[in-house]
């Protein structure tokens, strides 16, 4: 379709066109991909003071709360499952338990309620 600028420069605005709706989308989809899950977390040595699962998971639902990420109702209803949830195991270790990693994997929005009522509940049954 020309667009009227005569036969070379049509060609090159048409090119250039294309190039700026790649770089867009590329940009899109980079902003929206979710990082790769690691396959274990570990504290760095000589780091910070190792904090519970309790505290890191309610740090990461309170950062996404105050960035505007959800809404007071939707925010309150996830404190309170991660509350009801607490876990003590492997406090001041230097490795996540995998209840805690949940937990996180909960408060940053990677799971919903059922996911992580369901995968808390497996857990529990696993160890007994």
């Amino acid at each position: 379709m020309p667009l009227g600028l005569g036969p070379f420069l049509d060609q090159i605005v048409t090119v250039l066109l294309l190039i700026a709706a790649a770089i867009g989308g590329l940009h899109l989809y980079k902003k929206y991909e979710r990082p790769p899950q690691p396959a274990q977390v570990q504290a760095a040595p000589n780091s910070a003071p190792v904090k519970t699962a309790s505290s890191s998971a309610e740090e990461i639902l309170n950062e996404r709360y105050a960035r505007g990420g959800m809404d007071r109702a939707h925010y309150l209803e996830m404190l309170q499952n991660l509350k009801a949830q607490s876990s003590d195991a492997s406090k001041g270790s230097g490795i996540l338990s995998a209840e805690e990693i949940v937990r996180e994997r909960y408060a940053r929005g990677e799971i919903n309620g059922s996911e992580f009522q369901q995968t808390m509940d497996d857990l529990r049954n696993s160890r007994q």
